[in-house]
């Protein structure tokens, strides 16, 4: 109401002043001034209801309180492309999403987000391989913090992404990034959240499963991994898997060599310059056996350890072992129906702790064995020790089960295990100082353990069973025992107890059945007497199966047939002296796990006195497995049974020592061999290959050993030489030509030509002593070789070709031993020297020889022809002037061997050398097919024709007969000798000229009957179903075309050698069969006489 009053425009001050009722007078300090008429004009009245506002001139009405704008402004942009869509392009998931966006949702605040953005990573590489090539680093750089990720789904999913990224990425791309792959677990596994470690402890598993500890971690982070893992006390399944993995990786030796933490070095009063300060530990940590003494004696000997006091305490991998095995509760004795799976996980789940927990103790101590130890805390130390006998001591091992229930097989597996800790521990050396007690009586648990294991085993049908298959789905790393795995770790733990008992038992003067400890030993001693003799019947069990009960078992017998008979091979052949690493044969893939190395750590002692004394009869059983063994083995496994041969034949070369127990068990293995190498005894030859001929061929094969094994035989009886000479012409290239199929270059079964060679010498040659008294018996040997025949035609032209060669390779053999060998220096032949020796086993042992050849098979005239040449090529060239004294060729004594070699290898049809029938049967028209592929042996090296000259229709037998002449010229003068070639030559001449001239006339007179008469004469004997014995005519030709080859082959030769014939006419050839007026023509009127004669046989022939 005052307000109204004052007058509009007045600049009067006003002073308000405001009382309220009840209060004293006094001005309101804030209103006590002037008001401003600035703001006093800014004060709007409220418009009231219905009142128009007045509007100046010129300007427009106020917009309503409630009033919006619609207007706007256009403006044209010019986008000629969308950079977001241009850098997707193509490669986008199935939500559009590229590379980019996918990996900015890994760090997404949303979980969701972030584990689809995996889903999304995973299937976009999938769709275009060229991204995940081309970004691989991106995208492993973006996705290193997903492993401690705080939410469960995310960790999952990047875990499936990992797995899926290494098995898609080549395994060198991947290793690169090992670096970060190994960030991921250590992040992981150091977490403070226990969802995280446990997600870590998979992903760690998964890393070792698929890229191996020595591609990813250090052993600097092995030994901070070991550490982190024994303290996830919750997880013992997981952290026991990994443990197993990360210890059982092989890894540099260089990198995995101990490392030595030794105090620093200074002079200390008392101590001695530069000698190690004595590491200083607690009294409490002293008194519960808490350190390991690592060394004796000598500069440096001090505690090492991976600390920089130098004091090892209980390692921290051995006690978690240990903790998990006490913790884990007993395994259920009865059975548990197979199908319930959850009842049985759970019944089982305390015997699957306590073989990880051994499984890791046993990779450990393998480790620091093979000397690949990078940290002593590996080691455990003496309160460890004792834990472990505190387990023995109360019966907690070895686990009983019953022998047909569920669990047998994993108890089998855990003892079985823990007995080879208990073996690493005696012969590993890993002990601390003063726990010498507690090795040794784990170690006689372990022996005792195994000998009645063994015992049984037999009987409850081997290592492992049938039922154990319902627990095999949860052995994700092999640890369950069965069958030969079992086996082979049994054997490979009683290698290691014999090993820790060569200071007992080989050492030189001791008594082996000495008490432990005594001074004979030098040192104390793990096993007593008594576990001595547990581990050699648990040896023996294992290596002879029942034929120790049973030495006269039949072949058939069901114990040879036992893995632990096969296994047990290497073992026993290192405990019988015979040095397996000395071996050259290479090691099986089978035996290679119970190959016995700690003997050979040893220096592979031989134990042969003590097993005489100890257990007689127990190397026989040994051996007498091994040809059993060969027999079954068959050519199921070539190399494993060259092994086998192999140790018979160190064992062979042991038994050179008279009245050794070497010599003994050779003599009991060798008869064993015959079903080996012939067959059954009483089976015919049809009735199958032996194993011998279905091994390898190869010379350095199973074929080879046995041949070299051969000749050390005790004895070569009759019947064993026929066995041998048998085989040789059966199952050679000779009698296998026509085997098999005929599109297969070679038969199923063969022996080798190489292994044919050496067995055919080590019957001729065999041992010297028995020489005398086997020639006649060697001698027919040779004559059956030289007659050896396939017994139909060969199928194809290259058996024929391999046949023959085989033949002729064996004909040599025999021509060594005959000329070289052969016993001829008796009482009537001292006088001899090499040169007439020589010359009396041509004449009295090969010729004779070759006639029955001849006379046996009449179509073997140019094998004869070779073995011929092989002999002579054996004959000593002597002095000229020494040979010149004997006088002419006539008075020589090989004259009338000439004579008769002329006469039986080119005047006889059927027997003529120079005339090739194929002497392993004809194959088609042609009969020479081969012939000349044939006479390509080395030894024949000097002949090289002129393959285009002198080929005719049939080029091959043209060859063949042109390499016969030469053979045979080469043969004649050898035997002549160097001083009678002039000699020899003109008998040669002479001798063709005058049955060349002979023949060409009975040849005329032949031709001159019709040819109806011929035709007649071969229908009268084609109906009469009889074989034609080739007419005159036919003989002729032979003869005449055998002799007109050797004539051309004589002058050539003359010609070559510039052989002198001033001296023809004036040697008395009457002797040799020539005819008066042939011996006295000269040379001019030999050649005169001759040239009509070649014409008249070139077209004669």
């Amino acid at each position: 109401a005052i307000a109204e009053k004052i007058p509009f425009g007045s600049r009067a001050p006003v002073q308000l002043r405001f009382r309220c009722r009840g209060e004293s007078r006094k001005p309101f300090g804030i209103f006590s001034a002037m008001a401003k008429k600035s703001k006093v004009l800014k004060q709007k009245k409220a418009p009231k209801d219905f009142e128009k506002d007045k509007r100046k001139v010129g300007k427009k009405k106020k917009a309503a309180q409630n009033d919006t704008k619609t207007d706007f402004k256009v403006r044209q942009i010019n986008m000629p492309a969308q950079s977001v869509l241009v850098e997707k392009g193509e490669e986008v998931t199935h939500r559009k999403l590229g590379l980019l966006e996918l990996l900015a949702h890994v760090q997404h605040h949303s979980p969701k987000v972030r584990r689809e953005s995996f889903q999304g990573l995973r299937e976009l590489c999938t769709l275009h391989e060229g991204v995940l090539r081309s970004n691989l680093a991106r995208i492993i750089d973006a996705t290193a913090t997903a492993p401690i990720d705080a939410h469960a789904e995310v960790r999952s999913a990047f875990t499936d992404f990992q797995a899926w990224l290494i098995s898609t990425v080549s395994r060198i791309t991947i290793v690169s990034f090992a670096s970060t792959f190994a960030l991921h677990v250590r992040t992981a596994l150091s977490h403070v959240s226990s969802d995280v470690r446990s997600d870590g402890l998979g992903l760690l598993e998964l890393y070792l499963r698929e890229l191996g500890r020595e591609q990813l971690f250090s052993l600097d982070e092995v030994s901070h991994l070991l550490g982190i893992l024994c303290q996830l006390t919750s997880q013992m399944d997981a952290v026991l898997a990994c443990l197993y993995q990360l210890l059982g990786l092989h890894a540099d030796n260089a990198a995995a060599a101990s490392v030595e933490a030794t105090a620093p070095e200074v002079a200390v009063s008392g101590v001695g310059p530069g000698r190690p300060l004595p590491p200083q530990a607690s009294l409490h940590t002293i008194l519960q056996g808490k350190l390991q003494l690592v060394g004796s004696g000598g500069r440096g000997a001090c505690l090492r350890s991976n600390e920089a006091s130098g004091v090892v305490t209980d390692s921290s991998t051995w006690s978690y072992c240990l903790r998990s095995w006490l913790q884990a509760g007993e395994l259920p004795f009865g059975n548990i129906p197979a199908g319930d799976r959850n009842a049985l996980r759970a019944a089982s789940r305390p015997g699957w702790l306590r073989l990880q927990a051994a499984a890791v103790l046993e990779r450990l101590l393998q480790r620091i064995v093979e000397g690949h130890e990078w940290d002593t805390s590996l080691r455990p130390s003496a309160s460890q020790l004792a834990a472990l006998v505190g387990i023995v001591r109360r019966d907690e091992w070895p686990i009983r089960t019953d022998t047909r229930g569920t669990f047998r097989v994993l108890a089998d597996a855990i003892n079985l295990r823990v007995a080879r800790v208990f073996a690493l521990i005696a012969v590993g050396g890993v002990a601390p100082e003063g726990s010498r007690q507690h090795v040794a009586r784990l170690a006689s648990a372990a022996v005792q353990f195994l000998d009645e294991f063994s015992g049984t085993m037999f009987a409850r049908g081997g290592v492992g069973s049938q039922k154990g298959g319902a627990l095999s789905d949860s052995d994700t790393h092999g640890l369950l025992l069965s069958g030969s795995g079992g086996v082979s770790h049994i054997l490979c733990t009683l290698g290691m107890f014999w090993a820790c008992s060569t200071s007992v038992l080989a050492s030189p003067g001791s008594d082996p059945l000495a008490p432990a400890g005594s001074a004979a030993s030098g040192q104390s001693a793990v096993l007593e007497p008594g576990d001595v003799s547990h581990l050699l019947a648990a040896t023996t069990r294992l290596a002879s199966g029942d034929s120790l009960s049973n030495p006269a078992a039949d072949l058939g017998a069901a114990g040879v047939l036992s893995a632990p008979c096969l296994l047990a091979v290497p073992l026993t052949a290192s405990l019988l002296g015979l040095r397996p690493h000395a071996i050259t044969a290479s090691v099986p893939g089978p035996l290679r796990a119970v190959w016995p190395e700690s003997l050979a750590f040893v220096g592979e002692p031989s134990f042969v006195s003590f097993l005489e004394r100890a257990q007689p009869g127990c190397a026989e059983s040994w051996v007498t497995t091994w040809p059993r063994l060969l027999w079954y083995l068959g050519a199921a496994d070539s190399a494993t049974s060259g092994l086998i041969l192999s140790f018979l034949l160190e064992l062979a070369k042991k038994a050179a020592q008279s009245g050794s127990l070497h010599e003994r068990l050779l003599g009991l293995a060798c008869p064993l061999l015959v079903p080996f190498l012939g067959g059954r005894p009483g089976t015919g030859p049809d009735s199958g290959p032996p194993p011998l001929a279905l091994l390898s061929a190869r010379h350095s094969g199973p074929q080879g050993t046995v041949a070299l094994l051969l000749p050390h035989f005790p004895k070569m009886s009759e019947p064993f030489v026929k066995l041998i000479v048998g085989l040789i012409c059966r199952w050679s290239d000779i009698g296998t030509a026509c085997d098999g199929k005929s599109g297969k270059e070679l038969p199923p079964a063969r022996l080798g030509d190489d292994c044919c060679e050496l067995l055919l010498e080590a019957v001729l040659v065999g041992r010297p002593s028995l020489a005398s008294e086997l020639l006649p018996l060697r001698l027919r040997t040779a004559l059956s070789v030289l007659c050896a025949l396939p017994r139909e035609p060969p199928l194809t032209a290259a058996r024929a070709i391999r046949a023959e060669c085989s033949a002729l390779r064996l004909a040599s053999t025999v021509a060594d031993w005959l000329m070289q060998d052969c016993n001829l220096s008796g009482t009537g032949n001292a006088s001899l020297g090499p040169e007439g020796r020589a010359c009396l086993a041509l004449q009295t042992l090969v010729w004779p020889l070759c006639k029955q050849a001849l006379a046996a098979a009449p179509s073997l005239g140019p094998r004869v022809l070779c073995f011929m040449f092989f002999c002579s090529l054996r004959l000593p060239q002597g002095d000229p002037a020494i040979a010149a004294s004997e006088g002419a060729l006539v008075d020589s004594p090989r004259h009338s061997l000439l004579g008769e070699l002329f006469s039986a290898l080119m005047l006889r049809d059927e027997s003529c050398a120079l005339h090739w029938r194929g002497s392993c049967g004809a194959i088609g028209k042609d009969s020479g097919v081969g012939a000349a592929a044939a006479l390509t042996l080395p030894v024949f090296s000097f002949l090289n024709p002129e393959e285009g000259e002198q080929c005719g229709q049939h080029p091959e037998e043209t060859l063949a007969q042109l390499r016969l002449c030469r053979i045979f010229l080469a043969a004649w003068m050898r035997i002549a000798g160097d001083a009678h070639r002039p000699a020899a030559y003109e008998l040669l001449a002479k001798l063709c000229a005058q049955h060349l001239s002979s023949s060409l006339a009975s040849g005329e007179e032949e031709r001159a009957d019709t040819t109806t008469k011929r035709r007649k004469v071969e229908e009268a004997t084609s109906a009469a179903g009889e074989r034609s014995h080739g007419d005159e005519s036919g003989q002729s030709l032979v003869v005449l075309s055998a002799c007109t080859a050797l004539l051309q082959e004589a002058i050539s030769y003359r010609n070559t050698h510039s052989l002198p014939t001033d001296g023809w006419g004036s040697l008395g050839l009457c002797r040799f069969g020539v005819c008066d007026r042939m011996t006295s023509s000269s040379p001019s009127a030999l050649s005169a006489e001759l040239e009509p004669l070649l014409r008249r046989a070139a077209r004669a022939c």
